[in-house]
């Protein structure tokens, strides 16, 4: 779990580090789960042209823009995405959950859950942002979302996290290009997690073309699905993890 101190510490190292260190130009995604601009770019049109509810946008002004990325493409959105039950309404098998002995990160599936009687509670509407973080050099997820029209607060976004991730990865941290504070999912581990998936792909004998950078958007939101498995993420679900 991110102290306050602690978060307030990393954000600072991250903010000098990108400040520092420039992205990849060369492709490490195979390798590394890394990404370069040019693939966080291709990726967002092969997400976009799947047929779903992305679209890319600019930041708020010149001061707050990724200077890697083009003007109109600064990050990726998708608004009014349904979620109809909190965690605690459901358990749900299947999911991806990290286990980490010092520096190397396992990601595995849970055993199926019978799934347990839901309870009724408020529909929530989120919007979703994806971001290219310059500092871990992965896709980054942002998100809001609102009750009638009330903006749901810090806490409450966490009621649609799972479990572990809701106390470890959750943090709400200022979102660059719309200079606002929304809550995210830390991208620490995102590189390790992609490298995972390309691996356990290769192992399972998925063709090259699926492993491709341009489809790292798809496979880092199926995962991101599992980490909010309450809202009903927009993708074609065309790879299998």
């Amino acid at each position: 779990m991110f102290s306050n101190l602690g978060n307030y510490a990393n954000n600072l190292v991250q903010a000098v580090g990108a400040a520092l260190i420039a992205p990849p130009t060369k492709s490490v995604f195979l390798t590394k789960g890394m990404l370069t601009p040019e693939e966080f770019i291709n990726a967002g049109d092969r997400l976009i042209s799947n047929g779903g509810n992305w679209k890319w946008c600019k930041a708020i002004s010149d001061q707050y823009k990724n200077k890697y990325l083009p003007n109109d493409k600064q990050f990726l959105i998708q608004e009014n995405i349904i979620s109809y039950k909190r965690i605690k309404d459901l358990n749900r098998g299947g999911n991806f959950t990290e286990q980490q002995e010092g520096d190397d990160v396992t990601i595995i599936r849970s055993e199926e859950q019978p799934i347990q009687e839901i309870t009724q509670s408020q529909d929530r509407y989120y919007t979703l942002y994806i971001t290219y973080d310059l500092y871990y050099f992965t896709p980054r997820l942002y998100l809001s979302g609102k009750v009638d029209d009330r903006q749901l607060t810090y806490q409450e976004v966490k009621e649609d996290v799972s479990g572990e991730y809701a106390d470890k990865t959750v943090t709400e941290e200022n979102f660059l290009e719309l200079n606002i504070k929304l809550p995210t999912i830390h991208p620490c581990k995102h590189a390790d997690t992609l490298k995972f998936f390309v691996d356990q792909m290769r192992d399972n004998g998925c063709p090259e073309e699926k492993i491709h950078p341009d489809n790292s958007l798809t496979i880092f939101l199926k995962f991101m699905n599992s980490v909010i498995p309450t809202i009903q993420f927009d993708f074609v679900n065309t790879i299998e993890l």
